[in-house]
């Protein structure tokens, strides 16, 4: 009886067992559909749209004059609140870089898809006028940095699949950019900001194949050229302290970027002096002429974009196995040019080749 009774209840249990595991099966198929779609440029599915809008939410990270004169301190409070504010600014970006790095490992036929995952963010960065409404410093600051990087990845494209990514919306996005922040700095002091700045306007010239953004790039790179004295010092970035070496670093990859775009070979001496004060710096750390005049130094986040200098060295032996030793320690990631050294130096030679070309045209 025991045994017959159990019958009924164990063909019951086999059933029930049978449905959940087709349940199951239907839920992880689901899931891994759903997963595909948020996560990677595969098949037909795109990841899923960062958020974007015009508004942003810079505010400086250092303490001010009250605290510290060259503005070289990190502020813990401004820092924690800045996080997320920053996280959320350059989502669009962290996935725009990602994008264009699974572009320039795909194979021709796989290019396709991954350039319409590109095209479609974009387009929304476009139609939600991503970054479009900076109201501080600290925010156009922000902008032109996270311009240069969607600009650089723009470049990374093939021809036609550029001009597709190029639509009204689109132009009229970059060019309003461009237009905005030549206008502000105007009324700017010179320095590594004002060079990013410069930046963004070569590189959206070659974009769009713009003189005028062009011309106004040039003056940008002869301004900040002149700054650089007989001992390859910048005085706006000596004012920043224990800070100073960083961000001669920081104001000479977009100078050095420039001048390798739209500039000329009598720009190449005052690269050439600043990239030896800052070798001499790096490999002497608090000997060199920039620790000289400002005082013990902070080692630097910009080391990464250092082959971007690779042009201005000297015959020196001794600097260029300084040159060497300092950048095999490096990663090639660099989120502000587009996530990757290597592919910034491709869009560089991309613009270089677009602007001769409406020359010639």
């Amino acid at each position: 009886m025991m045994i017959s009774a159990s019958i009924p209840a164990l063909a019951n249990a086999r059933r029930s067992n049978t449905l959940w595991t087709r349940l199951c099966s239907m839920l992880f198929a689901l899931l891994l559909l759903a997963s595909v779609g948020e996560g990677h440029a595969a098949g037909s599915a795109c990841p899923k749209m960062p958020q974007m809008s015009p508004e942003m939410g810079i505010i400086s990270r250092y303490y001010g004059p009250s605290v510290d004169a060259t503005f070289s301190t990190m502020n813990p409070k401004a820092v924690a609140e800045q996080k997320p504010v920053r996280t959320r600014i350059g989502g669009p970006v962290v996935a725009l870089n990602r994008l264009a790095a699974q572009y320039a490992e795909a194979e021709s036929a796989g290019r396709a898809q991954v350039g319409e995952c590109i095209t479609n963010l974009v387009h929304e960065m476009a139609r939600t006028d991503y970054l479009g409404e900076p109201r501080s410093r600290e925010d156009r600051y922000f902008r032109d940095w996270l311009m240069v990087a969607v600009l650089a990845n723009l470049l990374g494209l093939d021809e036609a699949q550029l001009e597709g990514v190029l639509d009204s919306p689109t132009r009229a996005w970059i060019k309003q950019a461009a237009d905005a922040s030549n206008a502000f700095f105007q009324s700017q002091p010179v320095d590594n900001h004002y060079y990013w700045s410069g930046l963004s306007l070569v590189l959206s010239a070659a974009v769009l194949k713009d003189r005028s953004i062009e011309e106004a790039g040039q003056r940008v790179l002869s301004r900040g050229l002149a700054q650089v004295t007989q001992q390859g010092l910048l005085p706006a970035e000596v004012a920043r302290g224990k800070r100073a070496t960083h961000y001669h670093l920081f104001a000479a990859i977009p100078l050095a970027a420039m001048q390798q775009v739209a500039g000329n070979s009598e720009q190449v001496a005052p690269l050439s002096r600043l990239t030896r004060t800052l070798l001499v710096d790096l490999r002497d750390g608090t000997g060199g002429p920039i620790a000289k005049v400002a005082g013990p130094q902070l080692p630097s986040e910009s080391l990464p974009g250092l082959p971007l200098l690779a042009n201005y060295l000297s015959n020196d032996p001794e600097l260029r196995n300084a040159y060497q030793a300092i950048i095999a320690k490096q990663s090639d990631h660099f989120f502000f040019l587009g996530g990757s050294v290597k592919r910034f130096e491709s869009a560089l030679e991309k613009s270089r080749q677009r602007l001769r070309a409406r020359e010639a045209g």
